[in-house]
């Protein structure tokens, strides 16, 4: 009997270890989460002039979406996506897009439906991702999740030059469709590179864009709060 307290002993202050150490983990990452997350890049930069070309920070308290106009004269969306692939069909003034995991995307519209291996298979990285694209039939109104901010015309070159490599693509250039996969009426899903884990979220992902772009961003931040916020003052 004394043999047996002792191995379980063991296995106890193994435990333990264990799960002191997965804490100060989950810790650490929220710690480096919440530094990162305030210290801002091209902070200096001046969010209303001179630019000329409206885009919007759109966020639902999880995911941050890049919205630009479906057509200017630096680039034309309708090259690499299509609002008839949407249920509605309608034409569009501008255009949404945010990248994250595709089992996630597809799988877990609303948090009810998230399930242990969905969310596993994406902090881990072994899943693939996807692009989340919705149309917008007029232009997003301003407020609090919703930032207008304006970008010079090399600004937004860069924004789009670094938005583009995420799609897959045919042989034709155009973005490769997830068939039946929506939301609402106005919105697709696309077949995209790169791999979302925890250290590379949807949120991640916006901010290397605009960090990209020459325009204000976080140094880190796997949280859409932490991006708006930036914008918000």
């Amino acid at each position: 009997m004394r043999k047996i307290n002792l191995h379980l002993d063991k296995w106890r202050d193994a435990l333990l270890i264990v799960a002191t150490g997965l804490m100060s983990l989950v810790c650490m990452y929220f710690l480096a989460a919440l530094l990162f997350g305030v210290m801002e890049i091209h902070a200096d930069r001046d969010d209303t002039i001179p630019g000329n070309i409206p885009i919007y920070l759109m966020s639902n308290g999880i995911h941050t979406d890049i919205v630009m106009p479906m057509r200017n004269q630096i680039y034309d969306w309708n090259q690499i996506v299509n609002p008839l692939d949407t249920r509605s069909g309608q034409p569009a003034q501008y255009v949404g897009i945010g990248w994250g995991d595709k089992g996630f995307y597809l799988e877990s519209p609303t948090w009810e439906n998230l399930r242990a291996s969905t969310a596993f298979k994406a902090i881990s990285g072994i899943g693939d991702s996807a692009l989340h694209v919705t149309f917008f039939a007029r232009p997003p109104m301003e407020h609090t999740d919703s930032i207008k901010v304006l970008l010079t015309p090399a600004e937004y070159e860069r924004l789009v030059a670094s938005i583009l490599p995420s799609f897959r693509v045919d042989a034709q250039s155009h973005a490769m469709l997830i068939p039946n996969a929506h939301y609402h009426d106005s919105d697709a899903f696309y077949e995209a590179r790169g791999t979302y884990h925890l250290f590379n979220t949807c949120n991640t992902w916006a901010n290397k864009r605009l960090k990209m772009s020459g325009l204000k961003a976080v140094v880190w931040t796997p949280f859409s709060g932490s991006l708006m916020n930036a914008y918000r003052h």
